[in-house]
């Protein structure tokens, strides 16, 4: 009787082991580890030149046209840098996909994952 009693214990252990095992491989990853990505993600947020950006020289991010910036020319800021716009149909372009407007050359640090260049 002793040993049918430790035979059925034993069965129950491994039993335990073997669920315990089989729900942390099913285990679906945690959201917070789906969505961190998408947090990092960099967003262009519309921005308004200052005093200081008045009357600066600048390429339009979009079609490449030298400008003059002034009061109300449209901008966005995109990562750690500024970036002007002919007219704000241009603006809404870059902010809907701005990777495709930006060469390595420009993109901002935190994407490069190092130092940028530019304006």
């Amino acid at each position: 009787m002793k040993v049918w009693k430790l035979l059925g214990l034993a069965v129950l252990c491994l039993a335990l082991v073997s669920l315990i095992g089989c729900s942390k491989s099913e285990k679906e990853p945690s959201t917070e580890t789906q969505t961190q990505p998408e947090a990092m993600k960099m967003v262009a947020t519309d921005y308004t030149p200052t005093a200081t950006d008045v009357g600066t020289e600048v390429s339009c991010a979009v079609d490449g046209m030298k400008m003059a910036v002034a009061e109300d020319t449209p901008a966005v800021k995109y990562g750690d840098k500024v970036y002007y716009f002919c007219n704000t149909d241009e603006r809404a372009e870059f902010k809907a996909d701005p990777d495709k407007y930006l060469t390595p050359a420009t993109k901002p640090m935190e994407e490069m994952g190092g130092e940028s260049s530019g304006q």
